[in-house]
C-alpha cells in the first residue's frame, strides 16, 4: 500500500497536467548522453550531453521542426553518511544553435535522499539553479519526487526492464518576474549490460501556473543512455 498510493498520485499528476491544458502541446524530443565514473567511496563525477529538438511549436499543429538547444553540463557529488548526496554542477547550452548563438549557463545546487521498501525505489531531489543568460539572470528552485523498481524480481539484472516515474515542481524568479511550473514523467527503461542501461519517458511540462492566461504545455520524449563505472 505504501507503495501504491504514491505510485498512484504520480501518474494522477500526471494526467490532470495534461488534462488541464486545452490547446494542442508543443511536442518535443530530448536525447541524452551521461556517463559517470566513481572517484572514491564518497565522490563521484558525472557529465551528460542533451539536445532538444521540437515538432510543433505551442498551441499549433502545423509541423515545424527545430532544434531548439544543446548542451553540456558536469557534476561532482559526495555521498553523505546516510546515502544521501550533495551535488554540485555547471551547464552550458547554446540555444537555438543553427540559427543564432544565444547562450546561458547555470550553477547548480542539489540535494538528494533516498528510500527503499523491497524492490521498490525512491528519490527526493531539492536542486537550486542559477541562470545566467546574456539579458538577465533567473534564479529556480526545483523540488522532484521519483519512483523506479524493476519489472522482474527484486533487484535488476542485466537485459531486464525497470518502470520510472517521477512528479515535480519548478519555481522560477528574477526582479523583474517569476513563475511556476509542473512536470511529471512515465516510462521504462532496460538494464543492458553491466553498467549500462537505456531509458525512455514521456514527460509533461505545464508552465504559467501563476498566471493561467500565459499557460504552455510541453509533451517531451526523453531518451537516455547511461553508462557508469
Amino acid at each position: 500500500m505504501y507503495f501504491t498510493r504514491k505510485h498512484f498520485f504520480i501518474v494522477t499528476f500526471f494526467l490532470l497536467s495534461i488534462k488541464a491544458y486545452s490547446q494542442t502541446p508543443a511536442y518535443r524530443w530530448e536525447p541524452g548522453f551521461s556517463i559517470s565514473k566513481r572517484l572514491t567511496n564518497k565522490w563521484q563525477a558525472n557529465g551528460q550531453f542533451k539536445a532538444r529538438i521540437r515538432a510543433n511549436d505551442y498551441g499549433d499543429q502545423q509541423w515545424n521542426p527545430k532544434l531548439l538547444m544543446i548542451d553540456a553540463r558536469g557534476y561532482l557529488t559526495y555521498t553523505l553518511f546516510n546515502q544521501s548526496k550533495l551535488t554540485i554542477g555547471y551547464l552550458t547550452r547554446t540555444n537555438n544553435p543553427l540559427e543564432e548563438d544565444s547562450n546561458e549557463k547555470r550553477i547548480i545546487e542539489q540535494y538528494a535522499f533516498f528510500s527503499q521498501i523491497n524492490k521498490y525505489r525512491y528519490t527526493h531531489k531539492i536542486t537550486l539553479e542559477q541562470r545566467m543568460r546574456e539579458i538577465n539572470y533567473i534564479g529556480r528552485l526545483r523540488y522532484a519526487l521519483s519512483f523506479d523498481f524493476p519489472l522482474n524480481g527484486e533487484k535488476l539484472d542485466k537485459q531486464e526492464m525497470y518502470f520510472y516515474s517521477k512528479v515535480g515542481m519548478l519555481y522560477s524568479f528574477n526582479s523583474y518576474t517569476q513563475g511556476l511550473e509542473n512536470r511529471a514523467a512515465l516510462g521504462i527503461g532496460r538494464m543492458l549490460k553491466s553498467g549500462h542501461r537505456f531509458q525512455l519517458d514521456l514527460e509533461s511540462r505545464l508552465s504559467g501556473l501563476l498566471n493561467w492566461n500565459d499557460r504552455s504545455l510541453a509533451l517531451q520524449f526523453n531518451t537516455v543512455y547511461y553508462i557508469s563505472y
